[in-house]
């Protein structure tokens, strides 16, 4: 049976997916508004937290971190109202397991949880987008692993997949924007990518799996197919 709490902004988000999951009898879900009605459940008793929230980054970040604090051996998956790259690399950057749109399907959602699970990160295909085109495909060469990269460009390529802007980097590492142009440059040639949303993906796969924390994922999913 899989343990699973619910914690959403949306009452009609929540719902949705209580009709879909109390479908499914191995999964055992529970459910409560976003803040703090979690603080008096079991901290041992679930499985898998999953966190609907807007845009709101700053009640976001508390929210996880308050979620992280009740619930530490909870893998956590996050629902957003809107997806992009930045909003994959801050979730993983909090520990996140999976990283979901609002428009996912019941069987991404499942699918994520199941991943969570398992120890893996699990992206879906819409965090693949960008400007309203998809990826076909995710290349990973193995010849090129990120030990190939410089110090410093392993410093700007982990930047990239947090989102900041070529302005951000420069500012951040003390160094010029046409520096961190040649860098890019040569990261996207020695990784084998053509531009920086790739980039930032090979970064959370390759990069994080060198951290040796209780959260770094055994695998990295990357379903390609966007949900209808």
């Amino acid at each position: 049976m899989l343990n699973v709490l619910v914690t959403y902004e949306k009452p009609s988000w929540q719902r949705s997916i209580e009709s879909f999951l109390s479908r499914q009898n191995y999964v055992c879900a529970s459910y409560t508004p976003l803040g703090l009605g979690h603080r008096k459940l079991p901290r041992d008793r679930f499985d898998v937290v999953v966190v609907e929230c807007g845009r709101d980054k700053t009640r976001l970040r508390d929210s996880l971190a308050s979620l992280r604090r009740s619930f530490p051996q909870s893998r956590i998956v996050l629902v957003l109202e809107r997806l992009g790259i930045n909003d994959f690399a801050f979730g993983y950057g909090m520990g996140i397991s999976a990283v979901l749109d609002e428009a996912a399907s019941p069987d991404q959602l499942l699918a994520s949880l199941d991943a969570a699970v398992r120890g893996d990160l699990y992206v879906a295909g819409s965090i693949l987008k960008k400007r309203g085109s998809q990826y076909s495909e995710m290349v990973y060469d193995d010849a090129s692993p990120p030990d190939r990269l410089s110090e410093r460009e392993m410093e700007v390529l982990s930047l990239v997949a947090r989102g900041f802007t070529n302005k951000a980097i420069a500012k951040s590492l003390y160094i010029s924007e046409k520096t961190v142009k040649n860098h890019l440059y040569s990261i996207f040639r020695k990784i084998g990518v053509s531009d920086r949303t790739k980039a930032a993906l090979y970064a959370v796969k390759s990069l994080s799996s060198q951290k040796n924390g209780p959260y770094a994922p055994l695998e990295v999913f990357y379903e390609i197919d966007e949900p209808q």
